[in-house]
């Protein structure tokens, strides 16, 4: 029932009538496994496969050989959230004009999900290894991470480097990857209308899944080509939205300055 909730994703009362059982009874069971199950998967898909992940394996990026992981953040679309504007801006995303939840992902070469902090150090021996890219007399200690220019300012506390050209290996490694994830957990695409609270585990449990799909089924260069198509429709549907809203709040004024 978990798996089929997740690659189908929508409304729980629309995943209910499938199974044709009681909504509440359903919401409970799944949540619940979902629960129990993700710190599980998340262990033994994500944590254990970034111990595989070091500079002395040669699972660096091709154009940034003393890169281990690319980094950017994901969007999901989401209802909005009550309170006030204050309260409430975190979960707007400026780019596609629209509420919704965000998550930090990290990509390495090999197209696994994890969370690069551990990484970052280098490992008793890798001093002997070359290492001759950018703030290395900066950072000694850490190898490099990749990051788009939404993390500018990030060099100034770790070894981070953003390249030129927004369209490199690593930036593609990242695309597909994701791409992926939204293709096998339709849950992670479409509008969340779960509860916020279950999120953090239903993100940990789908990247654990994807980890795993992606080791017996490596990444295609299609793949990132269909996240963009997805993100731009976000964008096209922000950009309705605020036309919209522009429009009542012009009609609004209108009748004011008839009165």
């Amino acid at each position: 029932m978990t798996l089929v909730t997740l690659k189908l994703g929508g409304t729980w009362q629309t995943i209910t009538a499938i199974f044709r059982l009681p909504a509440t009874s359903f919401m409970e069971a799944v949540t619940k496994f979902i629960q129990f199950i993700a710190s599980k998967l998340y262990a033994d898909q994500v944590e254990t496969r970034e111990d595989e992940i070091t500079m002395r394996a040669a699972t660096s990026f091709e154009h940034f050989l003393c890169a281990l992981h690319a980094v950017d953040m994901t969007f999901q679309q989401s209802w909005r959230p009550g309170g006030s504007i204050q309260e409430n801006g975190k979960y707007f995303g400026g780019k596609h004009q629209l509420y919704g939840l965000k998550v930090e992902v990290s990509v390495n070469s090999n197209g696994q999900q994890g969370i690069p902090q551990k990484k970052m150090k280098k490992l008793p021996g890798d001093d002997r290894l070359q290492d001759d890219s950018l703030l290395k007399d900066k950072f000694p200690n850490e190898w490099e991470i990749v990051a788009d220019k939404g993390y500018q300012g990030l060099a100034n506390c770790m070894r981070c480097i953003h390249p030129k050209n927004e369209r490199t290996l690593s930036r593609a490694e990242w695309l597909s990857t994701i791409r992926r994830l939204n293709a096998c957990w339709r849950i992670t695409a479409d509008k969340f209308r779960w509860s916020e609270n279950i999120y953090d585990d239903l993100f940990c449990l789908t990247v654990s899944l994807t980890n795993h799909h992606v080791s017996i089924s490596p990444l295609r260069e299609q793949n990132n080509e269909w996240y963009r198509q997805t993100q731009h429709k976000l964008i096209e549907l922000g950009l309705a939205i605020k036309g919209k809203r522009r429009l009542a709040q012009e009609k609004c004024h209108a009748k004011k300055r008839l009165l």
